[in-house]
Order: structure tokens, then sequence, then C-alpha cells
């Protein structure tokens, strides 16, 4: 179109400034959508400060681009009408009505806008904002980093949620760590800790007693060794026991043990003798069980418990020590692992 050739140096210059436009105007819109989610967010204690900002982000881009598209961007006759505003009395869309009319007079109207629009400069056509717009999405900007930064310190602890505020609730700035042993063991260390919040506590480990073996702690974590991290709230753990299968008849495994058997005997039969052979012999059933060589009776801790029983446990539970455990030499764990496989 001839009409638009005039304006072609005036489109670039508006372009530039309805995308200035549209992106104040989406970043207002982002930021009022950031402000009312992390206010949301806080006065109901929710942790959404990622998905907040994401919001907010989504918001303000969807927002600019709809905006430079359905309003700000320049057409003709936007083009014209500023172009009018600076004493061109509204030669230049007079112009665009007539483009279509072959007339003298319409010839002679073009000519004239053509002569008038000659002397002036695209540098005459300034950027133009709104104040208000200006000012509301400074404001915006600037509750979107109070707020998000409000909720990113009571996450931390840091500070208490609107809720707890409104129900008379202080900022708490220590807690309380609390480990307690079941039955059949104990706890070593500080098994009642008081932490400043976001500190960590000190290590404490789980201790079977005689006859009984740990199995974890009642929120999963089984190693008898540990200290909780970073602690933003009271906390509560109990270590958890099982007994031994068999530790409760000890005299009566004994008793039947002496019915087996002695080392020297079975040294000089040169074999592991059954409870069948020798068992009624008052001179086969004297002490001296504890021999190196594999029998029956020598395979029984406290000639109650069949050791083989638990001895794939106690290996599995010394193979995750070590692998839990990063300062532990090499020399040690290859001691360890020699040591199970040789038993």
């Amino acid at each position: 179109m001839k009409e638009r050739r005039f304006f072609d140096k005036y489109y670039e210059r508006l372009r530039s400034e309805a995308l200035i436009r549209s992106v104040i105007l989406g970043m207002s819109v982002g930021c009022t959508v950031i402000s009312v989610l992390m206010l949301t967010f806080w006065m109901l204690a929710v942790s959404g400060t990622v998905i907040g900002i994401l919001a907010g982000v989504l918001a303000g881009a969807l927002s600019g681009i709809l905006s430079y598209f359905l309003k700000y961007r320049p057409t003709d006759r936007s083009v014209a009408r500023r172009i009018d505003r600076h004493g061109l009395e509204e030669r230049m869309i007079t112009m665009l009505e007539l483009k279509d009319d072959t007339s003298y007079i319409a010839s002679l109207q073009r000519a004239d806008a053509e002569q008038s629009l000659e002397g002036l400069g695209k540098d005459r056509i300034g950027y133009k904002f709104s104040l208000g717009m200006l000012i509301f999405t400074s404001f915006a900007f600037a509750l979107s980093l109070v707020f998000s930064l409000v909720c990113i310190l009571a996450e931390s602890g840091i500070i208490p949620y609107g809720k707890d505020l409104l129900l008379g609730g202080a900022v708490r700035r220590e807690a309380t760590v609390t480990y307690i042993a079941g039955e059949g063991g104990s706890v070593r260390g500080e098994d009642k800790q008081t932490v400043k919040t976001g500190n960590d506590g000190t290590p404490v480990r789980a201790i079977a007693d005689e006859g009984w073996i740990f199995i974890g702690w009642d929120d999963g974590n089984n190693s008898p060794e540990r200290f909780e991290k970073t602690v933003l709230e009271d906390i509560t753990v109990k270590a958890l026991f099982e007994k031994i299968d068999g530790s409760d008849s000890g005299e009566d495994e004994s008793d039947s043990a002496n019915d087996t058997p002695s080392a020297s005997s079975n040294q000089e039969n040169g074999s592991g003798s059954s409870d069948e052979e020798g068992g009624d012999n008052p001179e086969n059933g004297g002490e001296g069980q504890g021999g190196g060589k594999w029998q029956d009776k020598n395979q029984f801790i406290d000639g109650a418990t069949y050791y083989r029983d638990y001895l794939e446990l106690y290996y599995q539970y010394a193979m995750g020590i070590f692998d839990s455990e990063t300062d532990i030499p090499d020399d040690i764990k290859e001691f360890f692992e020699t040591y199970f496989s040789g038993i």
C-alpha cells in the first residue's frame, strides 16, 4: 500500500514502544499473581514458594503476549493518529480514509499530507508510557519480592507462618530431639537434645542388650548410629529391638548338649559323631565342648542358639554399616569380610 510506505519509519519506533508496554503489563500481572499466592501460602502455612514463582512467571508471559497482539501492536490507523497529534491536523488519518479514492481532490489531499509528513522526523514520535502503570508495576514487583522472602524464611523455620501469628504462635528458635529405647536395648549418647532451629543434632547409637538385636528405628532408619540434620521442629524416634529366638532355653539346651560326645572322643574317632553314639556314656559327657573342630554341639552360642541362624543377619548388618560409613578404612573392611567368610 502506498500510504504504508510513508509510515514505515514510524512503525519501528511504535513497535518498540508496544513491546515495552507489553512487558510492563506482563510484569505487573506476574508480580501481582506472585504476591497474592505467596501471601496465601504464608497465611495457610503451605510450602509453595516454587509453585508461586512459576505461576507468576507463566501468568506474566501469557498476559504480555496477549496484550501485544490484542492491544499494543501498531496498525496503520494507530500510527496515523499518532502522527496527526504532532500538528498534522488529521491529514494522515484522512489520507488513509481516501486511500481508494482516485478523484482529483483526494490526490491533492494525499500530496498535502506527504508534504507535511516530510517535515516530521521519526524522533518527534517519542515513547509514551502510563505513569500509573509504571508505579503499579514497581509496587507489585516490590511486594512480590517481599512476600517471596517471607515465604522462604517461614519454610526455613526462621519466622512463623501467618496463621501461627494470628493464633498467638511465637517464632521457634529451638527444637527438641528425643530418642527412646524400646524393650531389649538402650540409646548411648544424649537421648534428649535441644537444638537451635536449622542446626544439626548430636550423634547417638542404639545398643542391644544380651540376647537381643537392633532391628531399626520406628521412622524407617536402619542404622544404629544416627543424628538429625537441619532440625526445624520437634522430633521423637524410638529404637526397636528383637529378642533372639531360643535365648530363654539355654538351660534346657545345655542339658541336652551333655548327651553328645565330647571333643576328645570325636578327635579320637576322627569324625563328628551323632547324638546316638556315646550319648549314654558318662565318660563322654564332660567339659571341653568348644573344640575347634566342627561338631554339632559347638555350633551353639551359650549352648542354646545355633549361630548359623544369625551369621547371615550379622554379616548383612556389618556390610550395611560399611556401605553407609565412608570413613571406614578399606583394610578394616577387608579384615571383617575375611573374618565373616572364614567362620
